[in-house]
């Protein structure tokens, strides 16, 4: 699933807050970057688009040459250098892009513009660690940017770090309550964790806000069609264990398969059940104990 909007692109003299579109192409859409029967869930990624019209080279050299000249005329100026690495990256000049967008931080250390759009270019790089560290850099200097927390926490989903992609969601929800990307990408961590009813509760969420919004309503499909899988496998566990209620394994069966599908409530009280039937078992002390701690932290 995907996480976009916030402002990304390149961010110029304010953030973009409501573009939902994909840094690495400004004409494709997140419906058609998302391919869930050939790809894992990824988050929508929430960044604005590049300044490009791919069909008038002229304009981009044109801004390249106004952007030079800005600096020219106010070298001291952060904007202008900001302005100038958004023409150099536009053209693909990535290096000199990220110089302007140094020499806009060393003019003003706290120029968020400029963190953000080195974010931007670190991760098109591959240079992850760099991203991570220039959005944090981004959150500190104004913990109300929401896309840079959508961004950094779709690094963390991509990375397997779901607990601090998860943060980074909830995250950019206090930056904006009504952020429906950021409600869809929480929906698609908790269905990447089997988390289904919270991941439903996301996706309403995430629809509440914007209606029109397809894929939410495409992965809460998906999310109750496993919920009703389970549930038909969970009521037939049941019904064994109600013919035999002193059979741990069948219980053990049943704890598992709320475990492993995120009804971490159920397994915890299942589990329970196990440990008062044997409480020599320490191991299953242990699950429990875990177990809360995830329900704890989600």
């Amino acid at each position: 699933m995907a996480v976009m909007g916030s402002g990304s692109g390149d961010a110029k003299k304010k953030p973009v807050q409501k573009k939902i579109s994909d840094t690495s192409s400004s004409k494709k859409t997140a419906s058609e970057k998302l391919k869930l029967k050939n790809s894992p869930i990824k988050p929508i990624k929430k960044v604005a688009p590049k300044i490009v019209n791919q069909h008038q080279t002229d304009a981009l050299d044109h801004a390249l040459e106004e952007a030079k000249n800005q600096v020219r005329e106010s070298p001291k100026d952060p904007y202008a250098r900001n302005m100038l690495g958004v023409a150099y990256r536009n053209k693909g000049m990535t290096d000199k892009s990220i110089e302007q967008y140094q020499k806009a931080i060393d003019l003003e250390p706290n120029f968020i513009l400029a963190h953000y759009n080195m974010a931007i270019i670190y991760k098109e790089q591959g240079k992850i660690e760099e991203a991570i560290s220039a959005y944090i850099k981004t959150t500190k200097i104004d913990n109300s940017f929401g896309g840079a927390f959508i961004n950094l926490g779709n690094i963390y989903f991509s990375q397997g770090k779901t607990d601090q992609a998860m943060k980074a969601y909830k995250n950019a929800i206090k930056a904006d309550p009504k952020d429906a990307i950021a409600y869809k990408n929480i929906g698609v961590a908790y269905l990447s964790m089997n988390r289904l009813d919270k991941s439903i509760e996301a996706f309403e969420d995430a629809i509440k806000h914007e209606p029109s919004d397809q894929e939410s309503q495409k992965y809460m499909g998906i999310a109750h069609r496993k919920r009703m899988k389970l549930r038909s496998e969970i009521k037939d566990l049941y019904e064994s264990i109600t013919n035999n209620p002193a059979d741990l394994n069948l219980r053990t069966s049943l704890a598992e398969i709320y475990h492993k599908t995120g009804f971490l409530e159920n397994a915890i009280g299942e589990y329970q059940v196990i440990f008062d039937m044997s409480p020599d078992n320490k191991n299953i002390e242990n699950i429990i104990e875990n177990i809360q701690k995830e329900l704890d932290e989600y």
